[in-house]
């Protein structure tokens, strides 16, 4: 995308911003989620007891889910954003007709 903003067509750059939020926060919540479950993992090997055992395995489950429930969704939002069709910003206005 910083192709487009480096030539100027700063329309185009911004037109998926949406999709790219999107992206970047399933990244983001993502990221966190693995820092918690490695948290929640080491506090079970350690045998620390802040919390309850289950605690931490719901820290390491919910991690799981995300990874395979809603991370997976990154991949389709790539290849939105990866596509060079202009089709949110080149539309002729017959379409709406």
């Amino acid at each position: 995308l910083m192709g487009y903003a480096g030539k100027g067509n700063f329309e185009r750059f911004l037109a998926d911003a949406t999709v790219f939020m999107d992206f970047f926060s399933n990244i983001l919540i993502g990221w966190l989620w693995l820092d918690m479950a490695l948290e929640a993992h080491k506090a079970l090997s350690e045998g620390r007891s802040r919390q309850t055992e289950g605690f931490y395995k719901g820290k390491i489950h919910a991690m799981q889910f995300y990874f395979t429930y809603e991370l997976p969704k990154t991949e389709s939002q790539a290849l939105v954003l990866l596509n060079t069709l202009d089709l949110t910003v080149s539309v002729e206005d017959e379409v709406f007709e």
